[in-house]
């Protein structure tokens, strides 16, 4: 199912900004931050939107789908993102909702801009806990030596390390564009999600959401 809104705002400092909307237009707003691969284009249940009263913002990340790159991003730059953009729509107090990767960007909002928030919420996130090395340096220890040396190379120079991290997923971003379904491995999917996937309508709108994630290649991801 599509969205019923598609589209792009300009930022203060010229970037565009996509988002998509969907369920009721006027219903209490939340802001859903996708998870990594994904972008805009995924909506976890429109009828159950619907039927909630939710209009749901769903929104691209810098580089990810129609959003352009921002670059040395951190954190603390996506609030302000969110706001331009409540702002653009007239939305004065809105919840925020960030799923897997996209929970770090929750809670970013939730330290950052609490004042404009109804609620925060943060779904299958490991990043904030199970590799959390700020508050858990022992997640440091459990990460494997390849993973030990993103991390490290990522520390001492960010740039350096989203460069090396882009030109060893060349591969990966390549078949995501042209095969998005290879992002999932069936076998490995718990019973009580696959319904999910042996629902064609819902399957076809998750994979498309992981293809356009890389539209820009990795410049979302680095």
């Amino acid at each position: 199912m599509p969205p019923r809104r598609d589209t792009t705002i300009t930022l203060a400092d010229r970037r565009r900004l996509a988002y998509a909307e969907w369920g009721d237009p006027d219903g209490k707003p939340i802001f859903f931050f996708h998870g990594a691969p994904s972008s805009r284009l995924f909506c976890p249940d429109e009828p159950a939107t619907v039927a909630a009263g939710v209009r749901l913002i769903t929104v691209d990340r810098p580089g990810i789908g129609r959003s352009d790159v921002l670059e040395a991003r951190s954190w603390r730059d996506w609030p302000a993102d969110v706001v331009a953009l409540a702002d653009a729509l007239g939305i004065d107090r809105f919840a925020v909702v960030g799923w897997s990767y996209g929970g770090n960007y929750a809670a970013a909002c939730a330290a950052l801009i609490s004042s404009r928030l109804t609620a925060a919420g943060v779904v299958s996130t490991r990043h904030l806990s199970q590799y959390n090395v700020v508050e858990r340096p022992s997640a440091y220890d459990e990460l494997d030596p390849e993973e030990r040396a993103e991390y490290d190379l990522a520390q001492k120079d960010p740039a350096a390390g989203a460069q090396d991290w882009a030109r060893r997923n060349v591969g990966w971003v390549a078949d995501l564009q042209e095969h998005p379904e290879s992002f999932i491995d069936m076998s490995q999917i718990p019973e009580g999600d696959r319904w999910f996937f042996a629902d064609e309508t819902l399957a076809r709108s998750f994979f498309a959401a992981v293809s356009e994630s890389v539209r820009q290649g990795a410049d979302g991801y680095r």
